[in-house]
């Protein structure tokens, strides 16, 4: 039995990474390590407060999510 997805702790990027790494095929997570970094870049950019990087980084980690097969 696989281990169980963190869902619990998704609300923080590092538990969304965990999330996505536990869910994705590795292209997806891949390309979704891709959106995580370009997310991060403009969080820094734009100079978002931490709150705000920290909800961006959630949805690049979590943006393929719905389209992974559970088994």
């Amino acid at each position: 039995m696989p281990d169980p997805i963190p869902w619990d702790a998704a609300s923080t990027p590092v538990g969304a990474h965990a999330v996505a790494e536990a869910l994705l095929e590795p292209a997806a997570y891949a390309h979704t390590r891709g959106v995580a970094q370009q997310a991060a870049r403009v969080a820094r950019g734009r100079g978002l407060a931490r709150d705000d990087r920290a909800l961006l980084l959630c949805a690049a980690w979590l943006h393929e999510a719905g389209g992974a097969t559970l088994e």
